[in-house]
C-alpha cells in the first residue's frame, strides 16, 4: 500500500529546504572559519570586525552573496510558519503562493527602510556611517537565518514537536531581530549628531516601520 504523507509535507517546502542548504554548505565550503565565527556572531570576540566586513552584494565574494540570499528564504519561511499556529492539529503548509508574497513582503520593507536611511544619511552628509550600520543589519539578518534554519526543519518535519518549536520559533527570532537593533543603535549613536535626531531616526526608521510590517501581515492573515 503506497504510504500517505502527512499534509504538512509538501514538495515546495522540500526543494526550498534543498536550496537554502546548498546555498549555506556554498558559504561553509568557501570559508569554513568565519562561517563558524558568523555561527556565534552576538558572542564573537570579533564582533564589530565581523559585522562591519559583512555585504551581501555582487562583487563581494559567495559566502556574503550565499548568506544574504539565504536568509530572506529563512527569514520568510519563518514568518510563513509563525502565520500557521497549532490549532489542536497539525497546520497544512500547502500555501507556496503565500511564502511568494511574504518574500515580496520583506524584500520591498528592507529595500524601502534602508534606502530611506541611506536618504537621510545623504540630507545630513552622514551616508558612510549610516550605511556601515546597516551593515550591521545584513550581518545580523544573515547570522539570524543560520540559526533560524534548523527550527523551521524541525518545525515542517517533527511532526507534533510543531506545537513546542513554533514557540521557540517566536523566542528566537525576536532575539535575533533584537541584536540586530541593539548593534545597530550602537553603531548609529556612535554619530557625531544631535541626541534627538538619532532618536528620531530610530522611532521613524527602525521601530515605527517594524510595528507596521508586523501589523500588515496580520491584517493580511488573519
Amino acid at each position: 500500500m503506497e504510504q500517505v504523507l502527512p499534509l504538512h509535507h509538501t514538495d515546495w517546502l522540500l526543494w526550498l529546504s534543498l536550496g537554502v542548504f546548498s546555498l549555506l554548505l556554498a558559504a561553509r565550503l568557501y570559508n569554513p572559519i568565519r562561517f563558524k565565527a558568523f555561527c556565534i556572531l552576538p558572542f564573537h570576540a570579533n564582533r564589530s570586525e565581523l559585522e562591519g566586513s559583512f555585504r551581501p552584494v555582487v562583487g563581494r565574494g559567495l559566502f556574503d552573496v550565499s548568506l544574504g540570499l539565504s536568509s530572506f528564504a529563512i527569514l520568510g519561511l519563518a514568518v510563513f510558519l509563525i502565520l500557521h499556529p497549532y490549532h489542536h492539529e497539525l497546520p497544512v503548509l500547502g500555501e507556496w503562493r503565500m511564502y511568494l508574497r511574504l518574500i515580496m513582503i520583506l524584500l520591498l520593507f528592507f529595500v524601502f527602510k534602508n534606502f530611506m536611511g541611506l536618504l537621510v544619511g545623504w540630507v545630513f552628509n552622514k551616508t558612510d556611517f549610516i550605511a556601515s550600520a546597516q551593515n550591521v543589519s545584513f550581518a545580523y539578518r544573515a547570522w539570524l537565518g543560520v540559526v533560524l534554519f534548523p527550527v523551521c526543519i524541525a518545525m515542517v518535519y517533527g511532526g507534533e514537536a510543531y506545537q513546542v518549536l513554533y514557540y521557540l520559533l517566536l523566542i528566537v527570532l525576536c532575539g535575533g531581530y533584537y541584536f540586530s537593533v541593539q548593534f545597530f543603535t550602537i553603531r548609529i549613536w556612535r554619530i557625531d549628531a544631535f541626541l534627538y535626531y538619532k532618536i528620531f531616526y530610530l522611532c521613524a526608521l527602525e521601530i515605527t516601520p517594524l510595528i507596521f510590517l508586523v501589523s500588515w501581515l496580520q491584517s493580511l492573515y488573519r
